[in-house]
């Protein structure tokens, strides 16, 4: 939670302005998240973001924001309770605010929204799906197929 509360109050101030003191607060925040994916995993986020990344040059962590909103939408009817506590942190409502909050932030830095942006076409989409397909795929809180990853990449064209 720390980690998330420090991205929140200084992802605008770094990325725009690089204020000194944000930029080192983002630091501190990726190592804090990124010691709580080395123990409990990550989602289908990351498999996707590897070829977004691999063939479009497309930086890991930005190609991951881009599947973000779909994939919480997604995982939202299962979630349920377990992300009360963020929602709170984030003064949210519910899940779909937490992606709209996402998209709305995305927007305001610039960030690339959109796989089409960097050249990703329709039928790129199913070769992203079959090397996405990996074991944060299985660790995803919704149980999910390629059916479902091809439709998250569809929403995010």
């Amino acid at each position: 939670m720390q980690g998330i509360r420090l991205a929140e109050e200084n992802l605008v101030a770094a990325c725009l302005r690089k204020d000194k003191e944000a930029v080192a607060n983002m630091t501190l925040a990726s190592h804090l998240t990124g010691m709580q994916m080395s123990n409990i995993g990550n989602t289908c986020i990351h498999p996707l973001s590897y070829p977004v990344t691999v063939d479009y040059g497309v930086p890991h962590g930005l190609a991951c924001a881009v599947f973000l909103p779909a994939v919480i939408r997604f995982n939202a009817p299962t979630v349920g309770g377990r992300f009360a506590d963020l929602l709170r942190l984030l003064n949210l409502s519910d899940m779909e605010a937490f992606a709209r909050r996402v998209e709305e932030l995305m927007e305001k830095l610039g960030a690339l929204r959109r796989l089409r942006e960097v050249g990703v076409k329709a039928e790129a989409l199913p070769e992203i799906v079959k090397r996405g397909m990996g074991r944060s795929t299985a660790w995803n809180p919704r149980p999910m197929g390629e059916e479902d990853l091809l439709r998250i990449c569809r929403d995010v064209l």
